[in-house]
């Protein structure tokens, strides 16, 4: 029998590199599992409360003292440095599809931004070599026989296989490409997408900034005063009709953003161009097209979702973005997809390779035998992936 209160993980999607597999066991296993093309139980714990879904891997956590409680799949060696080094920042941190990493400090209202992980380890006094890499002091440098045999450091540094080791000598790290942006109290939550970041104060400000060749992403102008590469708000997200914004949901591999206000409005932005063509009618606003057909709003739009009566489905209280897709959980507990399904991400089974109206997942809570009721409590997405907290049912006057 289950202990009172066990909440559970289901998820559906992209397993190749046992990104869903919390078994104990996983050690063991050397290939790649299948994946989940309807949503499973991965395991149960009693405080199921955050979810970290990267590309190789998935890392949860619970609400209390937000401490790590389960880990699946293959972590790079940068990222179990950075959770070595400081699990804190680890929890986090947010690192874009360019490489680019932001960290937030509630102690010097700042955010930092480093051009890549590496340069945040270091910042913190850690650095992890790849072993191609080779300090240009580390070896003698003199004119050497092409055909002479590497010595062991060498071939250890530089894989000899492919090219020659005094060829690929670099100088040793001494500055670390970083930039601070202060005056930012009370961030919420810092997030990337695939060019950039956006960050979401506890009063509802909207905070963009990333590569100025992807204006979709930002939401806003481009100007002298607010430039791209500088943390500045999205004007059109201020003064919504049902209240400030109070939840952000981004992918760093996707340049789809999304925000949920305090009254339950979904709103989306970001660069159509970089989406497929299932996300991309989420944009088309048919009062605006061209000769052609095609128009994108260029900045925050509303998202309706509807059922498949044509109904609009009220009150979205969480959302999470993929790289291709996107999951909204309504306050009845009905779960909506849309998007790419090549992987199992939207949990609609095998035969749908994608849909590009929300869809209506159908849902089989187990009960464990114990004829509790369970609702689902949130949602989240990895890249490929999509995630059902699931508790037990709350009872409502």
């Amino acid at each position: 029998m289950k202990p009172h209160g066990t909440m559970e993980l289901y998820a559906a999607g992209a397993n190749h590199s046992l990104q869903l597999h919390f078994a104990k066991q996983e050690h063991i296993y050397q290939g790649d599992a299948d994946d989940l093309w309807e949503f499973t139980c991965l395991f149960r714990h009693r405080d199921i409360h955050t979810i970290r879904s990267f590309g190789s891997h998935t890392i949860v956590y619970q609400k209390r003292n937000n401490r790590f409680i389960a880990r699946a799949g293959r972590v790079p060696r940068d990222h179990n440095a950075l959770r070595f080094v400081d699990e804190n920042i680890y929890r986090t941190f947010a690192k874009a599809n360019n490489e680019h990493v932001a960290v937030y400090n509630s102690e010097t209202a700042t955010i930092t931004e480093y051009a890549t992980l590496s340069d945040l380890l270091r910042d913190l006094g850690f650095h992890y070599r790849q072993k191609h890499e080779l300090w240009e002091d580390e070896l003698v440098k003199e004119e050497r026989d092409q055909n002479r045999r590497p010595s062991s450091k060498e071939q250890f540094a530089c894989d000899y296989e492919h090219y020659h080791a005094y060829h690929q000598v670099i100088p040793r790290p001494t500055e670390i490409s970083k930039v601070a942006y202060t005056g930012f109290p009370d961030i919420a939550q810092l997030l990337a997408h695939s060019t950039g970041f956006a960050a979401l104060s506890s009063t509802g400000e909207v905070y963009t900034w990333g590569d100025e060749r992807f204006v979709g992403c930002l939401g806003r102008e481009v100007s002298d005063e607010c430039p791209a590469q500088y943390p500045s708000p999205v004007p059109l997200l201020s003064q919504l009709p049902t209240g400030p914004v109070r939840h952000l949901s981004i992918s760093p591999t996707s340049s789809l953003l999304a925000c949920l206000t305090a009254g339950n409005d979904l709103y989306i932005w970001g660069d159509p161009r970089q989406l497929p063509p299932s996300l991309q009618t989420l944009f088309f606003d048919e009062r605006r097209a061209d000769d052609d057909g095609h128009d994108y709003n260029d900045g925050p739009v509303p998202v309706v979702i509807t059922d498949t009566d044509g109904n609009e489905v009220d009150c979205i209280v969480d959302v999470a973005v993929g790289t291709e897709h996107m999951i909204a959980l309504t306050d009845q507990g009905e779960v909506y997809v849309i998007g790419e399904n090549w992987c199992g991400q939207l949990g609609l089974g095998e035969e749908i390779k994608w849909v590009t109206k929300w869809e209506k997942v159908p849902l089989s809570l187990d009960d464990g035998g114990g004829g509790t009721k369970k609702e689902i409590k949130a949602v989240a997405a990895g890249p490929w992936a999509s995630f059902l907290i699931v508790g037990e049912e709350e009872k409502r006057m």
